[in-house]
């Protein structure tokens, strides 16, 4: 009886070792996938931002929102921000995969969007999705065309900063793609209640 109790005994550790094993694996697989998205959604590269009524050149890991930054051709959009000065012509296609790492045919076409500077709501305007979309640039596009306004003194397009890293629309779809929505199905309920019968004829045997 007692040499019973003891293989029962050493078969809860041995279980309880593979379970406390079974979780540190996949902490760890959780942390690298979150290290991994921090990576993929920020772009880390030199821009220029309006800070205490002065220009400089800082990383965009830098940046927070509210931040003015100056939008240039040939350079991608690094956080999601919305245009208060001048107009753009971003494309939304190639620039937004690229910083996925995902490939595109090679005859895929682009996708080239002109974004308006957003303008002071009158009281006949009523705000939408839509209206919101012709004014946001999003992370990861690159950005084909700049037009400055006609009234701007030293010609640069500027945008303001809305959301950074993982926050903005790019952080989000990373974010989906490796940490999906669990499924449910209609048996999951099921289960459970399959479990505790189970368990009660256990007990009762």
């Amino acid at each position: 009886m007692l040499s019973s109790v003891q293989n029962y005994f050493y078969i809860g550790l041995v279980d309880l070792g593979v379970i406390l094993v079974s979780a540190i694996i996949k902490v760890s697989i959780r942390l690298r996938s979150e290290r991994r998205i921090k990576r993929m959604a920020e772009h880390r590269a030199l821009c220029r931002l309006l800070r205490d009524g002065t220009w400089r050149e800082m990383s965009t890991a830098e940046l927070v929102e509210g931040d003015i930054i100056e939008v240039v051709v040939g350079e991608s959009v690094p956080v999601d921000a919305v245009l208060v000065t001048g107009d753009v012509v971003v494309d939304e296609k190639h620039g937004f995969w690229s910083y996925l790492t995902i490939s595109l045919p090679t005859h895929s076409p682009s996708r080239p969007i002109r974004k308006f500077s957003v303008k002071p709501l009158t009281p006949t305007d009523e705000p939408s999705s839509h209206l919101a979309k012709t004014h946001t640039l999003f992370a990861g596009t690159a950005v084909s065309q700049t037009m400055p306004a006609p009234d701007s003194a030293d010609g640069r397009v500027r945008a303001l900063v809305l959301r950074t890293g993982t926050r903005t629309e790019r952080g989000a779809l990373v974010t989906r793609i490796l940490f999906p929505s669990p499924v449910a199905f209609v048996f999951d309920e099921q289960l459970r209640v399959a479990f505790l019968m189970l368990a009660a004829e256990a007990v009762v045997m």
